[in-house]
């Protein structure tokens, strides 16, 4: 119990943190201001949550009990609120109906919290188990407390999803770290402090369930800070990324399981407890079963994901070398690195141009920040690093209606070459860290070949003449 009572000490105040920090980063931003009250009032949740058992006093712990459900249930019209204006206000054809919904959510959160503080409708009374371990006894009416959070908590998670699904680049990876946050909350969340609170009987149980999911909460705000800091995402190496989705998906179907052990458990248990033991056999039997075959199924569709991004690496690097291991004119080296970057990026159309090429006949300060940085340059990106260069306004200008995504400069100032210019990427994906480092890493490489197969290539043309 004492580490559930510390990890939930430390989100009430990273969640803090998080929240100052990015309301510092953006005082004025309607984002900004969202997300610190929203972290406000997860905070305001989990610290309420906690001093219930710590509480010795009956009407200490029945008003922090109350102010805990007024907490939970403001979470939910700021999540809304939240999810409708990140990363940008949704204009789809959804839009009156998510306003609605979301000044639907602010109304009933309202009588929610006047209900739960002032009223006897969600919570009756507190319950002192024993020393540091107490709970609230539910009201006749805390099934209403129970579909509002849930039909909201979904109606985020679609509102989420929709936007994923019509979003493109920086946006749609800012939206995937806000659902992968969101996920992981809401799955013990739900778990934890509404289904194991709404169904199970056992006080103790609920006690000690209540504390599990206000932990997860970190996941969510950090994930959102995260998304609202950045605009290149980190990709995590095969390994790692491979481990966690099988843990997570380990934990999902345990934590099912487990669930509805504790449920039927009680519900048998009510009606005859003379078949509680057999009950227990013969559902742990069935667990022994099943969990090691869904699991391996689970890990094998897992695995096959990543497998075709391992065959691409393997690929890209076959490639690399067969371009320094060979002797190639320069139209051929050319076509070779593109066809690398290709498999490096999955972006169908790149092509090179150098600085006497009319693409940069209209793009003037685009050509001049090639020139002058040498560095990758993201068009989308841009708007996000208009203060790392003084010409960057000006080419967001000449490029935010063209199809380039992204440029790669071959040399920097009097030694600059020409840039390959990449088209639009499949599904408009955004590039991540992992894949930006590469193209760096093979930047310097692909240009020291050009440059030598460039002065070969003058030489013999000086010889001819």
């Amino acid at each position: 119990m004492m580490i559930l009572y510390l990890l939930n000490f430390l989100a009430v105040i990273s969640t803090l943190v998080l929240g100052i920090f990015i309301w510092s980063q953006g005082k004025s931003k309607r984002v900004n201001i969202i997300f610190f009250l929203l972290c406000i009032v997860i905070a305001g949740w989990v610290f309420t949550n906690l001093l219930t058992y710590y509480l010795l006093d009956y009407q200490a712990v029945d008003l922090n009990g109350r102010l805990t459900y007024a907490f939970s249930i403001l979470i939910v019209p700021l999540f809304l609120t939240f999810t409708y204006y990140f990363p940008r206000p949704h204009f789809g054809k959804w839009q009156t109906f998510n306003k609605i919904g979301i000044y639907a959510s602010w109304i009933l959160g309202v009588i929610l919290v006047y209900a739960s503080i002032f009223t006897d409708y969600i919570q009756t009374k507190a319950i002192i188990i024993k020393l540091h371990l107490s709970t609230i006894e539910k009201g006749k009416y805390y099934f209403a407390f129970f579909v509002f959070f849930l039909l909201f908590v979904i109606w985020g998670f679609v509102l989420l999803f929709g936007k994923y699904r019509n979003s493109r680049g920086v946006d749609r990876q800012k939206i995937s770290m806000t659902l992968l946050g969101f996920g992981i909350a809401a799955i013990f969340g739900v778990t934890g402090n509404l289904f194991f609170m709404g169904f199970v009987k056992n006080n103790e149980v609920q006690a000690i369930a209540s504390l599990i999911g206000p932990i997860f909460t970190v996941f969510l705000v950090g994930c959102i800070s995260y998304a609202i800091l950045k605009f290149r995402f980190i990709e995590i190496s095969m390994v790692v990324k491979r481990g966690a989705v099988r843990l997570l998906s380990f934990v999902i179907i345990f934590g099912i399981y487990l669930f509805v052990i504790l449920l039927l458990k009680d519900s048998i248990a009510s009606i005859n407890k003379e078949s509680e033991l057999t009950y227990l056999i013969i559902i742990t039997l069935l667990v022994v079963l099943t969990v090691e075959p869904i699991r391996k199924l689970v890990y094998k569709y897992v695995d096959k994901i990543f497998e075709t991004r391992d065959e691409n690496r393997k690929k890209v690097q076959i490639l690399t070398q067969a371009i320094f291991t060979s002797t190639k004119n320069y139209e051929d080296l050319i076509s070779s690195i593109i066809e690398v970057l290709k498999n490096l990026t999955n972006v169908e159309h790149i092509r090179y141009a150098e600085s006497t090429d009319a693409f940069f006949s209209n793009h003037k300060s685009t050509l001049e920040c090639l020139r002058a940085t040498g560095r990758v340059l993201v068009t989308e990106e841009l708007p996000y690093r208009m203060n790392d260069d003084p010409r960057y306004p000006e080419a967001w200008k000449e490029l935010q209606n063209e199809e380039a995504s992204l440029f790669l400069p071959m040399g920097r100032a009097e030694t600059y070459m020409g840039s390959f210019i990449f088209g639009k990427r499949k599904n408009h994906a955004a590039y991540t860290i992992q894949e930006i480092k590469e193209l760096e890493s093979l930047q310097y490489k692909f240009g020291e070949a050009l440059f030598n197969v460039r002065l070969y290539k003058q030489a013999v043309e000086r010889i001819k003449l």
